[in-house]
């Protein structure tokens, strides 16, 4: 995985995996990069509510965000209740939270599933791994933890395969990367192709067992060009060094 991070950094680069990772207001705002400005915010207002909720503060600071500059608070007690507000488990209610603001609902994979929609609205992501590391994740610690946090992989990169939120469609209809878009197909595959994997391992085994093969067999003549391929690979290498 860190190999294939680092290539990511050539395209969109990599998505967001729940750690690790700072994001910009504009972004969880649900804003896309062309969104400069909120023209016309008296107009907007019913519209802002419905998106981001009752909070008068919190309103002012997406509008700010959308303008790219920092809202000065007028006091700290305000800018305190706000947050009190804001931050009530009943706030986000007949809001946009969870669809458009925030971090994506409908997936227990949430981090990579709202990691995907960010870069399929045209972001692009830096990838930076400064020593010593800035930020460190927790890990399954045994093994039932660590059945159950890939059984919870496995299920939420399904659930995202299969509906609309495919990153197909983001690549057809939305500005996710051709490269990028292959890579959630990879990471949302992970699970059904252990499958086929699985029986690949196995032969092997298998055709030692009942004196087989299962790859077509060659001829010396066939043969003898594969040693002097190998050969002049070797040695391509071996001068490099």
């Amino acid at each position: 995985m860190k190999y294939i991070v680092s290539g990511l950094a050539g395209s969109q680069g990599p998505s967001y995996m729940g750690t690790g990772c700072i994001h910009r207001r504009k972004v969880l705002y649900g804003h896309s990069p062309n969104d400069h400005n909120i023209n016309g915010r008296s107009i907007q207002e019913t519209k802002l509510r419905k998106t981001f909720g009752n909070s008068e503060e919190f309103i002012k600071s997406v509008s700010f965000a959308s303008m790219g500059t920092t809202p000065y608070p007028n006091s700290l007690q305000c800018s305190i209740e706000a947050l009190h507000n804001v931050a009530t488990s009943n706030y986000e209610q007949d809001t946009c939270w969870g669809a458009k603001v925030g971090w994506y609902y409908g997936s227990v994979t949430e981090d990579i599933f709202t990691g995907m929609m960010i870069q399929g609205k045209g972001w692009k992501s830096i990838y930076l791994n400064p020593q010593p590391a800035a930020f460190l994740g927790c890990a399954p610690t045994n093994g039932p933890s660590t059945f159950t946090q890939l059984k919870r992989w496995t299920t939420g990169f399904l659930e995202i395969l299969l509906t609309k939120n495919c990153p197909i469609f983001g690549a057809v209809f939305g500005k996710l990367d051709l490269k990028v878009c292959m890579f959630y197909l990879w990471i949302y595959l992970w699970g059904p192709k252990s499958i086929p994997e699985l029986c690949y391992s196995i032969l092997p085994a298998y055709s030692l067992l009942t004196n087989s093969h299962f790859l077509p067999q060659a001829s010396f003549t066939q043969n003898t060009y594969i040693y002097i391929y190998v050969c002049y690979f070797f040695s391509t290498v071996l001068s490099c060094c």
